[in-house]
């Protein structure tokens, strides 16, 4: 059900690669952190409407406890970030604009803090964040920086205040910036053919049926 709308939660990551992990187990060390999880649960109730609205709550609750657990246990970091991300856009979407400037300012710090801003590949020892194990871990790095700085300069510009984001990693001769322009390009002729590169719609039915059987 989100998927389809993912763009409105700034959900850039690599499809193909999100619903595998979607499919293991919680005990796999590849799986979604919970975190993320909840958060896209919460994008498909806010989508939904109806009867699964009455679920936002909950699943806001759960996602906000799990982000706290990611970064207490340093446990999957980009995936509180992510989640972050989803979290910010859907309190934009509810009007929430204090809480999403808040959530999202607080992140973009964070991934600065972690490195992310940086070229993929190019991290340091003293990053808490693992490096990309593939290129397609490092092409999601690179448009959830992206996704991170739209979304915090998008936000910003509402409420009158200047972003924070660094005018270095911003700028259109930035190398991380013409990789993202390429992923982006990547993607987008992705999107247009969804229908037959991956199963969006049993994807989002199985969504939809977990939603409401778990809960």
């Amino acid at each position: 059900m989100v998927l389809p709308f993912r763009n409105h939660f700034h959900m850039f990551m690599y499809l193909p690669r999100l619903l595998l992990r979607l499919r293991l187990p919680p005990g796999h060390t590849e799986s979604i952190h919970p975190a993320l999880l909840y958060s896209i649960y919460l994008a498909a109730c806010s989508v939904g409407g109806g009867g699964m609205s009455g679920y936002e709550s909950r699943f806001l609750a759960q996602a906000r406890t799990e982000s706290e657990h990611a970064l207490a246990f340093v446990d999957r970091l980009i995936d509180f970030m992510w989640a972050s991300v989803i979290l910010a856009s859907y309190f934009l979407r509810r009007g929430r604009i204090v809480e999403a400037h808040n959530m999202i300012l607080g992140t973009v710090g964070f991934a600065m803090a972690v490195g992310l801003h940086r070229a993929p590949g190019t991290l340091g020892p003293e990053s808490i964040i693992l490096p990309p194990a593939d290129e397609i871990e490092k092409h999601d790095r690179v448009v959830l920086w992206y996704a991170l700085t739209q979304l915090e300069a998008s936000i910003s510009m509402r409420i009158g205040l200047p972003t924070v984001t660094p005018k270095d990693v911003c700028s259109p001769n930035s190398p991380h910036n013409t990789i993202t322009k390429m992923i982006l390009h990547h993607f987008e002729a992705s999107n247009q053919c969804r229908g037959v590169l991956f199963p969006v719609n049993s994807k989002c039915e199985h969504l939809h049926f977990s939603i409401t059987r778990k809960y």
